[in-house]
């Protein structure tokens, strides 16, 4: 039966950024993946959405059924497009669902915000709002970490995966939430995680 899924990357990357995961899901038998390149620094979240939700129901409109995966940012951009095309599973890498700790100390780093209007970092600030899920989508998320308070950087509260802390990632209406030991940067290219993300996609859960 034909698949189409969807690859949303994060923040400063491209649709390259997705490679590999688009090669793992096409073994797995995706006929269609798409792995669009959206300007998250250039363009407020809302109208991406609304593009892609346009690309998102004539995929859905040819194959009955789409998938997503998405990296960082790439979770927010899938949350805000559940409310306006149908989803069938996500499986969310890294998403900062409720802010992150790591964009608030790079403003401090490099606070841009404060030489002119343009503020990339605003969207994931912690606190920051974001579309909640709705529809019928079935959540998945992986996150990375170290099993210890330490985390991968320990400049952030808690385990963490050197960018977003693990208590960021987590969202209520998720169905699976796990934790492994990959770096933010890296875990689309995880096997692990490519396994995991390929099993919740046809079983709705990220293990047997």
């Amino acid at each position: 039966m034909a698949r189409a899924v969807i690859l949303l990357h994060g923040l400063f990357r491209t649709g390259l950024s997705m490679l590999p995961m688009e090669w793992a899901l096409r073994r797995s038998g995706y006929t269609k993946v798409l792995t669009p390149t959206t300007g998250h620094h250039l363009h407020e979240i809302p109208a991406s959405a609304q593009k892609l939700a346009q690309t998102v129901q004539r995929l859905h409109d040819e194959y009955g059924a789409v998938d997503a995966v998405t990296h960082s940012t790439g979770g927010l951009l899938a949350r805000a497009i559940m409310p306006l095309a149908p989803l069938r599973r996500v499986v969310m890498l890294a998403p900062p669902n409720h802010g992150a700790q790591a964009a608030e100390l790079a403003r401090e780093m490099l606070p841009v915000h404060r030489l002119a209007s343009w503020d990339p970092l605003a969207k994931l600030l912690p606190g920051a709002t974001a579309e909640l899920p709705m529809g019928p989508a079935e959540i998945g998320i992986i996150t990375g970490g170290t099993g210890d308070e330490g985390g991968f950087n320990s400049r952030l509260e808690g385990d963490n995966d050197q960018t977003v802390r693990v208590e960021e990632a987590r969202l209520d209406s998720a169905l699976e939430f796990a934790v492994v030991p990959v770096r933010h940067t890296f875990v689309m290219a995880h096997a692990e995680v490519q396994a995991m993300t390929v099993h919740f996609m046809e079983h709705g859960r990220f293990h047997p």
